[in-house]
C-alpha cells in the first residue's frame, strides 16, 4: 500500500480483506488507502466503493487543471 501510495498519490486503493480488525482498517486508511472493505464480497456495495472512487479520482483530476490553468 504504501508503495503504492508513494508511487501514484493520486491511486485510490480500495483494501479488501477477511480481517475485520477496526485497528487494521484504520492503519490502512493512515496509509492511503482510500477505503477498507471485509469480505464477504457483495458486489453491489463493492461496486458503490470503486463508482466512488472512480468518481473522487475524476473531480481531483480536473480540479488539478483548473488550478493548473489557473495559475498560468
Amino acid at each position: 500500500l504504501q508503495e503504492i501510495v508513494s508511487l501514484s498519490p493520486s491511486t485510490k486503493v480500495i483494501m479488501v480483506t477477511g480481517q475485520s480488525d477496526r485497528i487494521i482498517a484504520m492503519q490502512a486508511i493512515n496509509l492511503g488507502a482510500y477505503d477498507f472493505y471485509v469480505k464477504p464480497i457483495e458486489p453491489q456495495s463493492l461496486s458503490l466503493i470503486v463508482d466512488r472512487a472512480h468518481y473522487l479520482h475524476t473531480l481531483e483530476k480536473e480540479y488539478n487543471q483548473l488550478n493548473t490553468l489557473s495559475l498560468s
